[in-house]
């Protein structure tokens, strides 16, 4: 026979276990509850933030090609058009061309030459590297850089500035531009 005590300690012990199933089982649901609403978060957070980060990116990108604010008060379209003319130009060689484009004095190589007469001497004197034109006629219009010191054709082989009348822009430097 079993006695009354133990019969209640067993109702307890049965009492207890099943209330804790109960508790554990809702606690589980609770918890998956949150952590789907959790992740969805997450996700919707990291979609937010892989959406800024590309719109970021993205103005990064046309800044660095669209604006030339930190150069010039022209508009890209003036810009990019003046730099396709210093590529006609030097594609077909026309030095006298390039140097109507110039402002004087001009930097070349690192030393300032006066006047356009004293560039087309110096060209004729020493000729132009292959290097610079390949250069500068393989140079993306699209891919322009600017910043305080004017904008760059190529890797710096041909740099222009706003016109002291600030309507138009001219040649400020050639590097890598004459034969040493």
């Amino acid at each position: 026979m079993v006695s009354k005590k133990f019969k209640t300690i067993v109702a307890c012990v049965l009492t207890l276990t099943l209330a804790f199933a109960v508790v554990g089982c809702g606690s589980e649901e609770s918890s998956s509850v949150a952590k789907d609403s959790a992740t969805e978060a997450a996700v919707e957070t990291t979609e937010e933030a892989t959406a800024a980060a590309e719109t970021e990116t993205e103005a990064e990108a046309a800044s660095d090609t669209e604006d030339f604010s930190v150069a010039s008060n022209l508009d890209a379209a003036t810009i990019k058009a003046f730099a396709s003319k210093v590529q006609d130009v030097v594609s077909k060689s026309d030095w006298n061309a390039l140097a109507d484009l110039a402002t004087y004095p001009v930097c070349v190589n690192g030393s300032d030459v006066a006047s356009k007469e004293d560039l087309l001497k110096l060209i004729d004197e020493k000729g132009v590297q292959d290097s610079f034109v390949n250069a500068v006629k393989s140079a993306s219009v699209d891919e322009l850089s600017a910043n305080s010191q004017g904008i760059m054709i190529g890797d710096g082989e041909v740099w222009f500035i706003d016109n002291a009348a600030g309507d138009g822009l001219e040649i400020r430097t050639l590097n890598t531009f004459v034969n040493e």
